[in-house]
């Protein structure tokens, strides 16, 4: 079993990570499989960042481009300039919606994220 490498100074780095996802810190720890205390320990610079830890958000980044790729052309298809919010939308959802809304100048409103959730789980497995 190989050693894990650790980072120094990445914290904002892991900082803007974050907040490009739209998740707080205990969503992005969960997301990532540690504690939130371990994760804002490694934000706030007080703790080292595992190497291997990039691999995880790149995952995540890839996963959230996706499900804002699937809803942009979904929305175009259908003819539509406007986006909806899910009525219990996850924050995950409404940074989808939001990064979509932004990305292509339409009005988020209220329209479920196609298959987010499943195409997440699926990613997981």
């Amino acid at each position: 079993m190989s050693e894990k490498t650790y980072e120094w100074g990445r914290a904002g780095r892991l900082r803007a990570a974050r907040d490009y996802l739209g998740l707080s810190t205990r969503e992005m720890a969960e997301q990532i499989g540690m504690s939130r205390n371990s994760y804002q320990r490694m934000e706030t610079g007080a703790a080292a960042v595992p190497v291997s830890l990039w691999d995880n958000i790149y995952e995540l980044h890839d996963e959230f481009d996706a499900a804002v790729r699937r809803l942009i052309t979904a929305t175009e298809q259908d003819g539509m300039n406007e986006l909806t919010m899910p009525e219990r939308a996850t924050k995950w959802e409404r940074a989808i919606v939001a990064r979509a809304a932004r990305q292509v100048g339409f009005v988020a409103l209220d329209v479920q994220v196609p298959d987010d959730a499943v195409a997440r789980e699926e990613m997981r497995e």
